[in-house]
């Protein structure tokens, strides 16, 4: 009996949490539920995006060439590790310009995988879109 209980406070307060997110932060809640249950990655899209991209105190132009709710692959040629942390701005972005924060979770010659730390609803409809756009083809901004 205690631990229904205890299930039935949990649950009003994750449909507590849930009410209070917006539509886009719903959206990704779910897509994010969904992969976990199938055990699938973030759909990945190829495309060829322009960033700039923050490195302690540098900065570099970049080229995101395959992107995610989750993720990305930036195209660049310095040296980063492994755990650094980095921001990417969108330049293009509709109505003004997007930065996320993310970390680096792979590193070659040709490039970083990087994760975002979080996705704000206003980013979140910039990349719906743009994964959108890129369902046949290439996008490019």
């Amino acid at each position: 009996m205690l631990t229904s209980k205890r299930y039935d406070v949990t649950v009003r307060k994750l449909i507590d949490l849930i009410f209070n997110m917006t539509p886009d932060e719903r959206g990704l809640l779910l897509t994010e539920a969904e992969q976990i249950r199938t055990k699938l990655r973030a759909t990945r899209r190829n495309c060829i995006l322009s960033i700039v991209l923050y490195y302690g105190d540098k900065v570099y132009p970049a080229t995101i060439t395959n992107l995610s709710f989750t993720g990305a692959f930036v195209e660049c040629y310095i040296p980063l590790r492994i755990g650094d942390q980095v921001s990417v701005e969108f330049k293009n972005a509709p109505g003004s310009e997007i930065i996320l924060n993310a970390h680096i979770v792979h590193a070659s010659s040709l490039g970083i995988g990087i994760r975002f730390c979080t996705v704000p609803s206003r980013a979140a409809r910039f990349l719906q879109k743009i994964l959108d756009d890129n369902r046949h083809g290439v996008y490019e901004r």
